[in-house]
């Protein structure tokens, strides 16, 4: 369960990067359009300033987005972490609790873990 809830956070994750880049994109399209209004004067200062003021909206936009996305993120991250916690009390239990054939279960379980880790 945990490894499922992991692929899932992996997803929102290079979506949160996805909003950061295009974030930073705004954020120069904006910078470059000031510089470039800093040396117009008339109606091209006016165009490029009403150009700004959209491309602030986009900025604002993809912001909000990636903080959202950081949330949920975040939220994952927890889930993941409270999966793993519930698995480790299961496994401990079987272990605990099943003699031998417990104990054999959780041996092969950890190994399974270090196999998949690369560890082995």
């Amino acid at each position: 369960m945990g490894n499922a809830i992991k692929q899932e956070q992996q997803i929102i994750k290079n979506s949160f990067v996805k909003c950061k880049n295009e974030q930073k994109k705004w954020a120069d399209q904006i910078e470059n359009l000031k510089y470039r209004q800093q040396r117009t004067s008339g109606k091209q200062k006016s165009d490029i300033s009403q150009e700004i003021g959209n491309c602030c909206k986009a900025h604002k936009r993809i912001s909000t987005l990636a903080g959202q996305i950081g949330a949920a993120n975040t939220q994952y991250n927890q889930r993941v972490s409270q999966q793993h916690m519930e698995t480790a009390k299961r496994r401990d239990y079987i272990a605990a609790n099943f003699g031998e054939r417990g104990r054999r279960w959780k041996e092969r379980m950890h190994q399974r873990a270090l196999i998949r880790k690369g560890r082995k």
